[in-house]
């Protein structure tokens, strides 16, 4: 698979198989993200892959926190998406791999989401290529289910939790506006 169609055939996906993702696949797609540039070079960022009883446990976390997601959803997206998402965070669509994101520090202390955003781009677009799914969840709540995961004590802001397996659905390109690009002197 060529960029173009990599970028361009890309979508979030929801809806998961059961099946397994081999480790050597997933330790592919995580040497992508690796590659990624960053602020000033500073490749602090982590990405943590789980799955297994890890997983069961954030998932519990997550179902616990349900209530309060759909409610800081719909204060944000109006209330059909909240259901929406809400269903999506009930099992992240049975993906069998979640990978926390956590963005690395600059050297002026702040977060250097700008870094691990693109990390995840090229593991997204490297998943994709692999033929897994994926899908960028910014859980409200994600604080308190690093913590109920055991995952809390890294010392860096998580970002996204990504769901990755093999789709169970197909998507459909939804139209791009272009007149997000302004041209200047052209």
């Amino acid at each position: 698979m060529d960029l173009h169609e990599a970028i361009r055939g890309r979508r979030t996906i929801r809806k998961f198989k059961p099946t397994p993702v081999p480790r050597d696949l997933l330790a592919e797609v995580m040497e992508l993200a690796l590659w990624a540039p960053s602020s000033g070079g500073e490749h602090e960022y982590e990405l943590v892959v789980t799955r297994g009883a890890l997983r069961a446990r954030i998932q519990e976390a997550v179902v616990d926190q349900l209530v309060s997601i759909r409610a800081d959803c719909e204060r944000h997206h109006g209330h059909k998406i909240a259901e929406e998402i809400a269903a999506f965070y009930r099992d992240f669509g049975g993906a069998p791999v979640l990978v926390f994101a956590y963005a690395g520090r600059l050297p002026d202390g702040r977060d250097d989401t700008f870094g691990i955003s693109v990390a995840v781009h090229n593991m997204v677009l490297g998943a994709h290529a692999a033929g897994l799914g994926t899908a960028w969840a910014a859980l409200p709540c994600a604080h308190s289910v690093e913590r109920a995961a055991g995952l809390a004590d890294n010392g860096k802001t998580l970002v996204g939790i990504v769901p990755v397996g093999f789709p169970d659905e197909e998507t459909r390109p939804v139209a791009r506006n272009d007149n997000r690009v302004r041209w200047i002197g052209y």
